[in-house]
């Protein structure tokens, strides 16, 4: 049974109401964070942010067109989609990217490779090249970060640097931060030369994907995530 079936659902239509229910339902499906997923997908059905949400009189009634959307949100969550992917959205170093279908999730432990960089890179002017750039998060945080660096966003996915391409234009950062379909750095000029190359490519073995948690192993893009059988083959692929 999913939680698209409305007999399931309260009585009572309140936030409070529909809050514990999501909670029940989440905490059913195996899945560790049900009350802060709970509360991410309401406040995206009410427009709101999370924090917003909790300011809210638990007792007023959702509007029938939220009820609907939650409803299907808590089942999609159920089946293991990444909030993220419900959502549209990611927090990442204090902005948000939109993600979805086709391009990995951000993840906290990638804001390492920032700092390093920021730690690293030339005060005045750079250009930057980031290698299997996803959505953009690498690039376009560090080109907001450091107004003067521009850079060069490349990855093998159309959905992924579709994405990147929204991301730039979200930020504003467009003007600075080109985004091109690329297998690594084949599509560029080898005259191109840049201060900082980064990168953050696909490091699981292959057969430990499908050990994976399930909103990545079902869910995520295989290509971003597959290392080949050592986890090392896309390294080489970026060293050579």
């Amino acid at each position: 049974m999913t939680g698209r079936d409305d007999s399931l659902m309260p009585d009572g239509a309140t936030i409070g109401a529909m809050r514990r229910w999501a909670r029940e339902r989440l905490r059913a499906a195996g899945i560790d964070t049900a009350a802060l997923d709970a509360d991410l997908l309401l406040a995206h059905a009410l427009g709101l942010s999370r924090e917003q949400l909790l300011l809210r009189d638990p007792g007023r009634p959702l509007p029938p067109s939220a009820r609907a959307a939650f409803r299907d949100l808590v089942a999609a969550r159920m089946e293991r989609v990444p909030v993220a992917y419900l959502v549209g959205e990611r927090e990442f170093f204090g902005r948000r990217f939109r993600v979805g279908p086709g391009v990995l999730v951000p993840r906290p432990e990638t804001e390492t490779l920032i700092t390093l960089a920021l730690a690293m890179g030339p005060p005045g002017p750079a250009r930057l090249l980031d290698l299997g750039t996803g959505s953009g998060i690498i690039l376009l945080t560090l080109l907001a970060e450091r107004p003067r660096w521009r850079g060069v966003g490349v990855d093998r996915s159309p959905a992924a640097a579709a994405w990147a391409l929204r991301n730039a234009g979200r930020l504003g950062l467009a003007g600075r931060g080109r985004i091109i379909v690329s297998d690594w750095d084949e599509a560029l000029d080898p005259a191109l030369r840049f201060e900082l190359v980064l990168a953050n490519p696909p490091y699981v073995r292959r057969a430990e994907i499908p050990e994976l948690p399930p909103e990545i192993s079902r869910h995520e893009p295989k290509a971003a995530l597959d290392g080949g059988s050592d986890g090392l083959a896309a390294l080489r692929a970026v060293l050579k």
